[in-house]
């Protein structure tokens, strides 16, 4: 079954493109205007949201292993990695810069790691929260990261914290949901003028307003969502 499926990088002389991870076949690359499937990723069984580009221009994508504290990188048109890494523990998120110059992990223990991709050095390991990391986004200029975790909790880092302190600490933690959070979504916007969009099992999905830390909205689902997307000009 798909496991997830998330917006990629455009490959040359292609349209956007599509990945979805499936546990039989690994990542599967499907251009999104013809639905052509275009590329094959395989040795990967994914976690939902540990998979995607590395970065935003690299030609790479990532996959962390859902049951191995391992992630594997591709390049694009590549079947089989071009790199295989070992992890402190497994994780059950990852996320990277704009830039590919960080990337961020998120632990089944709750802790998040940040390492610098050209050296592969740890940076920061922290305990951000009290069950597992479910998803990390970092904002498109760098200035934030949010995470989002089993403890039905989501949090909001200043990056530039979090190269300070040794325990970085929220500058908001949001605790709306009453059930595990499943899934987070940006909405476009610039600096801290940007929305922070969470779903839960409680069956909700909320927004954020990442300025202010204040609550905006709260819409109640038939069921638990387990996954969220927001449309380029955030009106979706």
């Amino acid at each position: 079954a798909v496991a997830r499926v998330r917006p990629a990088l455009p490959p040359p002389a292609m349209g956007e493109v599509v990945l979805a991870s499936c546990a039989e076949q690994g990542i599967l690359g499907t251009d999104l205007r013809s639905g052509a499937l275009v590329a094959t990723f395989e040795e990967a069984a994914a976690q939902p949201h540990g998979f995607g580009p590395v970065g935003s221009s690299s030609g790479h994508i990532f996959a962390v292993q859902a049951k191995k504290a391992l992630f594997h990188v591709w390049a694009w048109g590549d079947k089989k990695p071009c790199y295989r890494g070992s992890l402190p523990e497994k994780m059950t998120a990852m996320a990277f810069s704009g830039d590919g110059a960080l990337c961020f992990g998120g632990a089944a223990s709750g802790s998040i790691y940040v390492w610098q991709v050209g050296t592969g050095c740890l940076l920061r390991c922290w305990p951000a929260h009290f069950r597992e990391v479910s998803q990390l986004l970092v904002s498109e200029d760098g200035s934030f990261l949010v995470s989002a975790s089993a403890d039905a909790n989501v949090n909001v880092y200043n990056l530039a914290d979090v190269f300070v302190d040794p325990a970085p600490k929220p500058f908001h933690s949001w605790s709306g949901h009453s059930l595990g959070v499943t899934a987070i979504a940006l909405l476009p916007g610039t600096g801290l003028q940007q929305t922070v969009a969470s779903a839960s099992l409680d069956r909700s999905v909320r927004l954020w307003d990442v300025a202010s830390g204040r609550p905006l909205l709260s819409r109640s689902m038939p069921a638990a969502v387990r996954g969220l997307a927001a449309a380029p000009a955030g009106g979706e």
